[in-house]
């Protein structure tokens, strides 16, 4: 996985913000560290074990549709 990135390691008072992020995003996963959306992330085993209801395969038509939303929402609450 990537490097682990501290808040400590930045200087706060620089306002170029376009650097920390990118210095941030170094800290991220690669596509490659992520599990694909078609992987459930509870192993069927487990699930049964204690009762947890499959939920239904959402597309990325619908992952894309729902995140829309949410940016959607939070842009309303931010105005």
């Amino acid at each position: 996985m990537g490097e682990e990135v501290r808040i400590t390691d930045y200087d706060v008072s620089n306002d170029d913000d376009d650097d920390r992020v990118s210095e941030w995003e170094l800290g991220l996963p690669t596509v490659h560290d992520l599990m694909p959306l078609s992987q459930s992330l509870v192993p069927a085993e487990l699930a049964t074990a204690f009762s947890i209801s499959p939920v239904p395969h959402r597309t990325m038509i619908d992952v894309n549709r729902a995140s829309q939303n949410t940016l959607s929402n939070l842009k309303k609450t931010v105005q």
